[in-house]
């Protein structure tokens, strides 16, 4: 999901999501509070590790929404959700639940049910973006995240760059947040060059891991 941001001062370059001790940026989804920076209280986290906070206020407004490895599709909430193909990301895609049992987890983040149709794909490997956006502004990319295959942490590391500028490191859903959890990893980025698009990247961390996976 792509939002833009009005009214929002721009810096000369791109301003990316904080991090914390070790924990990559992320946050599962919140409804309608402004842009905040505090620490999420997750005292029933599945890790207890609590992370930073970009989340999207009434201040943005969603301009994209694209189903990652499927088609175009509706949510619950009547959304359209228009195909990842024409974007060309690389990698590949596969419907998880062909291969292995799928129940994701959604008592961290109630409101990911609504997409139980979206997380029915998935995209992964080594995938570039370039998410069309319309002029200047302060933006925010949601990514919907989730393990649905390793049961173990450090089986899957990677990492997310942003107009080519590290914006999280070491994503391990299955350490960080647990198994078939999905989430959503929000990166807040400034644009002042006129650019017509945004570079989104997900690399492994390495070639001893599995490459990312994308929802």
């Amino acid at each position: 999901v792509l939002y833009k941001g009005s009214n929002n001062p721009l810096s000369s370059s791109p301003t990316l999501s904080p991090s914390s001790a070790g924990a990559p940026t992320m946050a599962p989804f919140i409804s309608d509070p402004e842009i905040s920076t505090t620490t999420a209280p997750f005292s029933t986290h599945p890790t207890g590790v609590p992370f930073p906070v970009f989340v999207p206020g009434p201040s943005f407004t969603i301009i994209d929404r694209i189903n990652v490895g499927g088609m175009s599709a509706f949510d619950k909430d009547s959304h359209f959700w228009r195909s990842d193909t024409e974007l060309n990301p690389g990698g590949a895609t596969v419907t998880p639940s062909k291969y292995t049992t799928v129940n994701f987890d959604f008592s961290e983040a109630p409101d990911l049910s609504q997409l139980d149709s979206i997380l029915n794909s998935e995209r992964y490997g080594a995938m570039t973006y370039e998410l069309p956006i319309f002029g200047n502004g302060v933006y925010i990319i949601q990514l919907l995240v989730a393990e649905a295959w390793h049961h173990d942490p450090g089986e899957r590391v990677f990492h997310i760059n942003v107009q080519g500028a590290r914006a999280v490191t070491g994503v391990d859903l299955v350490s960080n947040i647990g198994f078939q959890v999905p989430l959503f990893i929000n990166i807040l980025c400034t644009i002042d060059d006129n650019s017509t698009s945004i570079s989104l990247a997900l690399v492994p961390a390495s070639n001893l891991v599995e490459p990312p996976a994308l929802y």
